[in-house]
């Protein structure tokens, strides 16, 4: 009996802080993801690059901020209907992630339960979602 083999879902994480985009890859890889990360130096290159099924970006970063960021994924034709993961500690994450049409965002700190939850939720919608032209 042959088994089909199912390539682990990539996530690509766009985050300045080398410890938190460490924690994330560990606990992901763990859990059977492929996790490729980025500072904020080349994030769109990055991303037309690995080409995730799930993209975690954080707010604020020093180069190019995440909104920056976010906004020249969904001008990317490779890029435009992946799902999109906005993290930061700021109060107004639900509201900044709304403005920047984003489904999905994770609050700092988080658990990792919930870290594993909302990507998995990400991945999901990407069948439901509309793809920004």
């Amino acid at each position: 009996m042959m088994s089909a083999f199912v390539a682990p879902l990539r996530v690509l994480v766009i985050e300045d802080d080398a410890v938190i985009a460490t924690l994330i890859r560990d606990v992901l890889t763990n859990h059977g993801y492929h996790v490729d990360i980025t500072a904020d130096d080349r994030p769109l290159d990055a991303s037309r690059e690995y080409l995730p099924d799930v993209i975690m970006v954080d707010l604020t970063m020093p180069n190019m901020g995440g909104q920056d960021v976010v906004k020249g994924l969904h001008a990317q034709p490779e890029t435009s209907d992946i799902p999109i993961i906005l993290m930061s500690a700021a109060t107004d994450l639900p509201a900044q992630a709304e403005a920047l049409d984003l489904r999905h965002y994770l609050e700092k700190p988080f658990g990792l339960d919930v870290l594993l939850s909302v990507v998995e939720a990400s991945y999901e919608s990407r069948s439901r979602r509309t793809p920004h032209l």
